[in-house]
């Protein structure tokens, strides 16, 4: 799937719009981070790496569990950042071990979401950041039917090399602000939501919680 839909593309979209939402939930995510130099950040499910590229600072790590999608990461950061293939599910690493752990349109993709979020909150210190990152299923496929009723789809939403299709057959699980509200829980203290683009448009949802001490 990661082939067929090569996130990569995406983050490139030849749709203006697309784009710039997509910019826009990168960097509130960074913004979000507040990266400092000694910070130890983990992106989970980093993809080619378009996220973490833009991180500032810090000792950077990221996890794929592609290997397709790993060596177009390894491309575009070199020696920066520590890239390991591992699934979300058994992360390769200690109790308590990041400052900062992040997670973008990762979870609507796996068959266990609990279990990788109860992951990212085991190799998160105490008082460490977790921010999640989800599209806004219901309202991203009511903006679909709507514009394929125009008979315009394929020149919004498909991109050279990138086929978006009507139903996200990649999909596993439909998030929703409730959705993610309730597989979080109270493990977490949260703190924020942000609606990208705008709180009239959620598309994106990105949520910041801290693990408690």
């Amino acid at each position: 799937m990661v082939q067929k839909y090569d996130p990569d593309l995406y983050h490139h979209h030849k749709n203006p719009v697309i784009r710039w939402i997509e910019q826009k939930r990168v960097s509130t995510i960074i913004g979000y981070l507040h990266a400092g130099p000694e910070d130890r950040i983990l992106e989970v499910g980093c993809g080619a790496g378009n996220i973490v590229d833009q991180v500032p600072t810090g000792r950077l790590h990221g996890t794929d569990l592609s290997k397709f999608i790993l060596t177009k990461a390894q491309c575009r950061l070199s020696s920066r950042v520590s890239l390991t293939r591992a699934a979300g599910e058994m992360l390769p690493y200690r109790d308590a071990c990041f400052d900062k752990v992040y997670c973008s349109e990762v979870l609507e993709h796996v068959i266990d979401p609990d279990r990788i979020v109860a992951e990212m909150i085991r190799v998160l210190k105490p008082c460490g950041t977790l921010i999640l990152s989800i599209p806004n299923e219901h309202l991203i496929d009511r903006i679909k039917s709507l514009i394929a009723m125009t008979g315009f789809y394929r020149q919004i939403f498909s991109s050279d090399g990138y086929e978006s299709p009507r139903v996200n057959e990649w999909h596993l699980h439909r998030f929703d602000k409730k959705h993610l509200q309730r597989l979080v829980g109270d493990r977490l203290v949260w703190k924020r939501i942000r609606c990208i683009p705008f709180a009239i448009l959620p598309f994106r949802l990105v949520a910041v919680l801290h693990k408690p001490k």
